[in-house]
């Protein structure tokens, strides 16, 4: 027998489940509301045992596009921004962490989800057989990670050449590092706001000063700021981080477009390397580049370390003929989107 349902963030089982199993800030539900009220979803987790094996998986519930005239009954998941992947209790067994997806499809087929879509987390352990037999797990790429168990001086020395030139260049300029700069939360939010704007950026990418300040309120002590100052005071460049267990993530981060050229950014990401060592964590990861492929923010933190980790997404169609459905109401245009692999299908172009 099983236990098995969707449960809210403010269920004790969820806080622990997080008590036993490692785990990131990501899985942590005062991020899932978080990132819930950015997305415009529902935070849950599904939650399961079996034979003393658990299963959690942070969701965040979504209506399904009007446009596509779905019952209200229909819905679908995501995992939070980031990487909020499936979790299983240590020592639990493949037969089981296969059980217990199964009680996850079954479930959720029940409850009126169509799909569900889940990135994995690089440096957590994944059952991927498990995985495989309930959906589709996609290789994107890699993430760069730093060693943070090695001497303050291999975190200097294993810094690409012109990382180190250039961090010096910013120091010997009068740049300066702020650690934990919370005075400057709303500068930074400004400051990642206009960066978003240059560049363009997906509505789910633009995180308002209210998701910053929710994260610092709901996580006490698991999040930085590092923010960098030009000579004449103006804000440089910026990064949020968070931490958790001695596993820091680097979440979010921006550059002043006046002070680009000098890469105040590369001082932000070090010094924050050398203040969480100093603090006893373990790893700092960076994370891969835009949509995982290897461009040029994934070179410019390759940079940093010579450490990668695979980054892998999951998808589950729990409802085949829905999908099918759906992806049949989309225009032309999207349906070519959706055909070239857009996940869930019947969202590509919306």
């Amino acid at each position: 027998m099983s236990e098995r349902e969707f449960i809210a963030p403010g269920d004790v089982r969820w806080r622990q489940f997080l008590a036993r199993t490692p785990h990131d800030s990501y899985h942590r539900p005062a991020y899932l509301r978080a990132a819930a009220a950015q997305l415009g979803g529902a935070p849950c987790a599904f939650w399961a045992r079996r034979a003393g094996a658990e299963l959690l998986v942070p969701l965040i519930r979504r209506s399904l596009p009007s446009a596509l005239g779905a019952p209200d009954t229909w819905s679908d998941a995501i995992g939070p921004y980031g990487y909020g992947s499936p979790l299983f209790t240590p020592g639990a067994s493949d037969e089981l962490a296969r059980a217990l997806l199964g009680d996850f499809a079954e479930v959720g087929r029940a409850d009126g989800l169509v799909t569900v879509f889940s990135r994995l987390h690089p440096l957590l352990p994944s059952p991927l057989a498990a995985l495989r037999a309930h959906g589709e797990v996609v290789d994107h790429g890699e993430t760069v990670y730093l060693d943070l168990s090695v001497a303050p001086e291999t975190l200097w020395r294993q810094l690409r050449s012109n990382h180190r030139r250039d961090i010096d260049r910013l120091l010997r300029a009068g740049f300066r590092l702020h650690i934990d700069a919370w005075r400057h939360l709303a500068v930074f939010a400004e400051l990642y706001a206009a960066a978003m704007d240059r560049l363009g950026a997906a509505r789910s990418l633009r995180f308002g000063r209210s998701y910053f300040e929710s994260l610092v309120a709901d996580l006490p002590g698991s999040t930085r700021l590092v923010l960098v100052r030009a000579p004449d005071g103006s804000p440089a460049a910026g990064a949020f981080f968070m931490n958790c267990d001695g596993l820091v993530q680097y979440h979010l981060g921006a550059v002043a477009a006046e002070h680009a050229a000098l890469s105040p950014l590369k001082l932000c990401l070090h010094g924050m390397a050398m203040t969480a060592q100093s603090l006893g964590a373990r790893l700092l990861h960076l994370g891969g580049g835009l949509g995982a492929r290897r461009d040029s923010l994934f070179h410019f933190k390759t940079g940093f370390s010579p450490q990668r980790a695979a980054f892998r997404s999951f998808r589950m169609v729990l409802h085949r003929a829905r999908c099918d459905a759906l992806v049949a109401r989309l225009p032309e245009p999207q349906r070519a989107a959706a055909d070239a692999g857009f996940f869930p299908p019947y969202r590509a172009g919306s």
